[in-house]
């Protein structure tokens, strides 16, 4: 057919006219030129995101049959994009270039070549448009809550700031050493979603909110923290009401009134408050700087005393272990009569862990922190060994005179008592020392004095009293003999005194 197609046109010399270019083509259906000899053309989408890529095809045909063209070329924007020879099918796959404004539209058409003449097909568009961005956002971040308690993640998704919905969210919570939580949940129509969920164990939760849409990913990330409830206060038993007291009415003054423009004394005597003054308490945490080989048991002391070394008995202690890659051990215990507190627990990898503990004392929080290291192999604690008092009990304004034992040999040596600095001196070879230090001045009552020594400490009571009490029961007793002894002698001259003025003769006058 088409080669009696050509003899036709050569022997009535008939020149062909051009085909006309039709009208854009919107659906991704064949545009074919028509008639029997006719070159198509088609695209796989005749719109896309500026990041996409589009697909042309074009074929050269004969009575809808594809046949070899001479040649068959594509051209974008009257733009050579793609050729073959000899063949019926041609493809172009293409992105739009960089830097286009947007939207922009491309003109694509078709030319099949069959020995000198030419075939072209109808031109088609394809509309290019910017890609809206997804964003995740999500809320809230930073923030801290009790175990067991709720906490909901609320998540908000746009596409170029409008909502998105309908859209596949997730939430995945990681906790170290805790098992992970994930959530799923769908956009409403505002883009909004949200999630509740609550840990068992303190720690800090890194939290990652995601959501996917054609291709494009966005992603939210939180920090919340878990911290343990606090200890419960004791409950304070309600005030009973008091009787309403009746007060005498005063007599009728018989002085005249006062004047009233003249200066008056209106003020009010201060009564003194009933209620009791708040314990001023220390808390102290040993044994510090410590080694456990992984697998036993490490038991740490809390104690709790007042600022005169008295036990505070009673008062809820908060221990917690915290250490990398592995999840926080939480325990309670309640101080005993001489104020103690112990947490025993035990680590299964090497490293080194802190322990913290808390406790609250009439309204006054205290904490502290030791450090404790887990190893294959444990080394045997450094300690400050042992703190003597030549006395226990003192005047003001002596001397302590303290001996002590078990530091590094020339290793230094920090006295204190209370808040005071006493003094500081060094080990000798043996790792002993002796300290004559003068008392500063403190209230009469019960005082810890503390020695340290590489990183740890041990501790020592010492009464401060008064002259008379710091006598004892020996003293005491030598002084009422002392003044018994002068009564009964000055009572026996006075009685003598008076017998003689009497006129009484004694035998031995």
């Amino acid at each position: 057919m088409r080669r009696a197609l050509l003899l036709l046109t050569v022997a009535f010399l008939v020149v062909l006219p051009a085909w006309p270019s039709p009208a854009a083509n919107a659906d991704t259906e064949w545009a074919c030129t028509g008639g029997s000899v006719e070159t198509c053309i088609k695209q796989s989408t005749d719109h896309g995101y500026s990041t996409d890529s589009v697909t042309i095809t074009a074929q050269f045909r004969d009575d809808d049959e594809v046949i070899d063209a001479t040649s068959l070329t594509i051209f974008v924007n009257d733009s050579e994009k793609a050729t073959v020879s000899e063949a019926g099918e041609v493809s172009l796959t293409y992105k739009l270039d960089p830097g286009r404004a947007l939207p922009a539209t491309d003109e694509i058409y078709a030319v099949g070549d069959d020995v000198g003449y030419p075939f072209q097909s109808p031109t088609i568009e394809h509309l290019w448009v910017k890609r809206p961005v997804l964003t995740v956002a999500a809320s809230p971040n930073g923030t801290s809550g009790e175990v067991g308690s709720s906490f909901t993640v609320q998540a908000h998704l746009t596409l170029d700031s409008k909502p998105l919905r309908n859209t596949a969210v997730k939430l995945t919570s990681s906790m170290s050493g805790q098992p992970q939580i994930s959530r799923t949940a769908t956009s409403d129509v505002n883009g909004s979603v949200s999630f509740t969920y609550t840990r068992q164990t303190a720690g800090e939760d890194e939290i990652v909110v995601t959501a996917s849409w054609q291709g494009q990913s966005g992603a939210a990330s939180l920090i919340r923290r878990w911290r343990l409830s606090p200890p419960t206060p004791p409950s304070t038993p309600p005030t009973s009401p008091t009787s309403p007291t009746l007060t005498p009415t005063s007599p009728v003054s018989s002085q005249p009134p006062s004047d009233p423009t003249g200066p008056s004394d209106s003020s009010t005597p201060s009564t003194p408050s009933d209620s009791p003054t708040p314990l001023r308490a220390s808390l102290d945490l040993s044994p510090n700087n410590t080694s456990t080989a992984v697998g036993r048991d490490f038991t740490v002391t809390a104690a709790v005393t007042t600022r005169s070394g008295d036990p505070v008995p009673d008062r809820l202690v908060t221990f917690e272990s915290t250490k990398r890659g592995e999840g926080a051990i939480s325990r309670t215990a309640t101080t005993d009569d001489e104020g103690k507190a112990q947490f025993t627990y035990r680590r299964n990898t090497a490293g080194s862990d802190a322990v913290h503990a808390r406790v609250s004392v009439d309204g006054t929080g205290l904490s502290e922190r030791i450090v404790h290291a887990w190893t294959d192999r444990a080394t045997p604690p450094s300690a400050a060994g042992t703190l003597r008092l030549d006395s226990d009990v003192v005047n003001p304004g002596s001397d302590l005179k303290l001996t002590g034992s078990g530091c590094p040999a020339n290793g230094r040596i920090e006295l204190s008592i209370g808040d005071f600095a006493l003094a500081g001196t060094r080990a000798d070879s043996a790792g002993d020392y002796r300290v004559v230090a003068p008392l500063p001045e403190l209230p009469l009552g019960r005082h810890k004095v503390k020695a340290s020594c590489a990183g740890s400490s041990t501790t020592a009571t010492v009464d401060v009293v008064g002259v008379t009490a710091a006598m004892g029961t020996a003293g005491a007793a030598g002084v009422t003999t002392v003044a018994v002894l002068a009564f009964f002698v000055l009572l026996g001259g006075s009685i003598v005194r008076g017998l003689g003025n009497l006129g009484v003769e004694l035998p031995f006058r």
